[in-house]
């Protein structure tokens, strides 16, 4: 029963149409905008093959000559030549292999010639090398927040149980080995790549490399071009070359990273760093080398070399810039000396060099670049001349088609127009309701009685439901009725919208219509006692 006392008159009314915008692309915009991208790939391609003959790049590797090994597993594979000695706690160390590598130049090279490091099988990409520092302290700042990420190079002694070691400082004070920061800390600055380059020319056809890579070479016999040793942090010259040094350090890092990411070191007595400015009672801290690895320096974050290193690659095979060489290379033979501290062996790495010139856009010699971008140039160039055919071809046939369906149907295109509009007036009367009509008399008198018996119903909670649902039942019989003669009544195309107006309607707060001036109603039920 509730059911069927909550039906209401639901008043339909025309969607809203809202104005859009459809964009239609044309065969004459589409054919263009195809042609000028097949002009712009294939003119790269072009110039990417033609200009990638300009470009020298020569690569080489030396790791294999003496698979050196910070700690050799075997020496007789491992080789150490102890290049460098180094003493800590009254222990002398030797460490360090020397490498050459003869190659030949086919053609001569025009400065600026880069001079980069290569490396294999190296993942600088994987959170446990990018995570491990904290830019705070790289930007001069004191670390506040992530330092787990420094970890296990965070406090010296923290990886092999040393931590408890005590440094007296500054002649009193006293600071367990846990008790300083590495400055820079983290993976990423221990990890460094440390290994030096040194490039000859060979000036005598007739010389030949020694044997041995501890022999010197005749300064005769080879002309010095790049001495990487001779610079200090920041990229200026030392002087201890034998010869003028034909390559700068300059340059080689980013302008951000020079001037935003990293700062000088503001030293304190805990941070323990590769210049420490204070007197120590430690051979580490005071040659400003990590702890217990004796050689191995804590790198400087003003060093130019270290924010290079910084750099994350994205691929474990990659390459750094390490000297930019000012002068330049006839083709001919020449030798680079590599002195070897960095231990690539441990983990199956591979260590190299490459030699290439500059050129404005193109970082390589990439052929297979070029060659793609014509293939992509071509598609999209037989692609823009069928567009244009199949536009040209659809618009004359259109037009004859068009023509000749003019000829013959004459004046049944007005007709058409006229049913059209015709059909469209009698849609908008579909939403117009006739409150004059007959059926809408009743329609409004039965929800006055419906109304009647609800009332009735509240004010006589003794009566039993049976009454109420006999009356009811009536009503609802009637009243659907009713409803399906008034929606018949509205869908009649000669119903005149016009007489329809707001005075004779009057809307209640929900919804409902109802006359303005209704007739007076009997409910048909017995008069309250």
């Amino acid at each position: 029963m509730d059911a069927k006392k909550n039906h209401e008159v639901v008043i339909v009314s025309k969607p809203a149409r809202f104005a859009s915008a459809f964009y239609m692309i044309r065969g004459s915009i589409l054919a263009p905008f195809l042609a000028i991208i097949a002009a712009s790939f294939i003119g790269f391609g072009i110039a990417a093959i033609v200009e990638s003959k300009d470009i020298v790049s020569t690569v080489g590797h030396y790791n294999e000559q003496n698979n050196y090994q910070y700690m050799p597993a075997n020496v007789a594979i491992n080789k150490n030549m102890k290049l460098r000695s180094f003493t800590a706690d009254g222990v002398v160390q030797q460490q360090g292999s020397k490498a050459r590598i003869n190659f030949t130049l086919d053609r001569d090279l025009t400065p600026p010639v880069y001079l980069y490091y290569n490396l294999n099988h190296f993942y600088q990409s994987i959170q446990y090398f990018h995570d491990g520092r904290n830019s705070e302290q790289l930007s001069g700042l004191k670390p506040a927040s992530f330092l787990y990420r420094c970890d296990p190079f965070k406090t010296p002694g923290f990886q092999d149980g040393s931590g408890g070691r005590t440094v007296t400082v500054n002649g009193g004070q006293t600071i367990p080995y846990n008790g300083f920061m590495y400055y820079p800390c983290g993976t990423a600055a221990w990890s460094m790549f440390n290994d030096t380059f040194t490039l000859y020319r060979v000036t005598d056809a007739a010389y030949t490399m020694p044997v041995l890579s501890t022999s010197p070479l005749n300064s005769t016999s080879v002309q010095l071009i790049c001495n990487g040793t001779d610079f200090d942090a920041v990229g200026n010259s030392l002087g201890g070359s034998s010869s003028v040094n034909h390559c700068q350090k300059t340059g080689i890092s980013r302008h951000a990273d020079v001037t935003e990411r990293f700062k000088p070191v503001k030293y304190s007595p805990t941070y323990w760093s590769s210049n420490y400015p204070y007197n120590a009672s430690d051979d580490y801290l005071k040659n400003g080398w990590y702890a217990n690895e004796a050689g191995h320096r804590v790198p400087d974050t003003a060093d130019l070399d270290f924010q290079v290193w910084m750099a994350s690659a994205p691929t474990p095979n990659f390459r750094k810039l390490y000297r930019i060489i000012t002068t330049p290379l006839p083709a001919g033979t020449y030798i680079l000396e590599v002195d070897e501290f960095f231990d690539s062996y441990s983990f199956r790495g591979r260590k190299g060099f490459t030699l290439r010139t500059a050129h404005p856009w193109l970082n390589e010699p990439n052929k297979a670049l070029g060659v793609a971008y014509i293939i992509v140039g071509g598609f999209a160039l037989i692609a823009a001349v069928l567009v244009a055919f199949k536009s040209v071809y659809s618009k004359r046939k259109f037009s004859r088609e068009e023509a000749q369906v003019m000829s013959r149907q004459g004046s049944a295109v007005a007709v058409e127009s006229q049913e059209q509009k015709t059909a469209a007036a009698a849609k908008k009367r579909w939403y117009t309701f006739d409150i004059h009509g007959e059926n809408m008399d009743r329609y409004v008198e039965l929800r006055r009685q419906r109304e009647d018996i609800r009332k009735w119903a509240l004010a006589h909670p003794d009566r039993g439901e049976e009454d109420v649902e006999e009356e009811d039942e009536e009503f609802y019989d009637d009243d659907e009725g009713a409803a399906e003669s008034a929606a018949e009544a509205m869908l009649q195309p000669d119903v005149n919208a016009a007489d329809v107006g707001a005075a004779d309607v009057a809307h209640s707060s929900e919804g409902q219509i109802t006359p303005a001036d209704p007739p007076r109603l009997s409910s048909g039920l017995p008069t309250p006692a």
